[in-house]
């Protein structure tokens, strides 16, 4: 499953944001963009005793470039199952999480995509409410890659040791069928869709 949505003005502050529509459980990526901000904002998820991520819903908070919290104009998501599959016969998702160690994310895929024609997005599990990780990938193979993760000094260290949520997909453009959950009424701002 895929779920992608946005949250109007997002204060920055640590937040539980309820999905609109249940994934299986918690066992999925998030991956998120803020938007209209002049001080370089970064998104990170929460999965700490107050913001459970479940198949409901999932925690965030918002920093500038110093590690304070920042409200911004709009927060886009989109949650990816975790896993490999095909949402189509062309588009290859790959979803997962990981810890970095010594500055360094090492992701090998169970099965290699059939080459290096794939987009990498990665966010930062940050539980402190401060200082949230921005990722850089920095090599790419078909059946792996590698990235850091830097909090706003640059200093990789605060990184290590926690989960990095990522998801790979073919870079392409596509037609892909909405599919809303049969019992819940549609959602103008909601895109879901079903792994074939």
């Amino acid at each position: 499953k895929v779920q992608c949505n946005f949250v109007n003005a997002p204060t920055g502050d640590p937040t539980g944001e309820l999905l609109q529509w249940a994934m299986d459980d918690g066992n999925y990526s998030v991956v998120a963009s803020v938007s209209v901000d002049a001080d370089t904002p970064r998104f990170a998820y929460i999965s700490n005793s107050t913001f459970i991520k479940n198949a409901t819903q999932f925690g965030y908070h918002i920093n500038d470039d110093v590690g304070a919290v920042r409200a911004v104009t709009s927060l886009d998501y989109c949650l990816f199952e975790y896993g490999e599959y095909g949402l189509n016969s062309t588009i290859l998702v790959k979803a997962g999480n990981t810890t970095q160690s010594s500055g360094t994310v090492v992701v090998n895929f169970t099965t290699a995509f059939p080459d290096t024609n794939y987009v990498v997005f990665m966010t930062h599990n940050n539980d402190d409410g401060d200082d949230a990780g921005a990722c850089e990938t920095v090599t790419i193979s078909a059946g792996s890659f590698t990235a850091t993760c830097e909090d706003d000094d640059g200093v990789n260290t605060t990184v290590d040791g926690d989960l990095i949520d990522w998801v790979a997909i073919t870079e392409g453009d596509w037609n892909i069928t909405l599919n809303a959950a049969p019992t819940i009424p549609f959602v103008s701002n909601l895109t879901s869709l079903t792994p074939t």
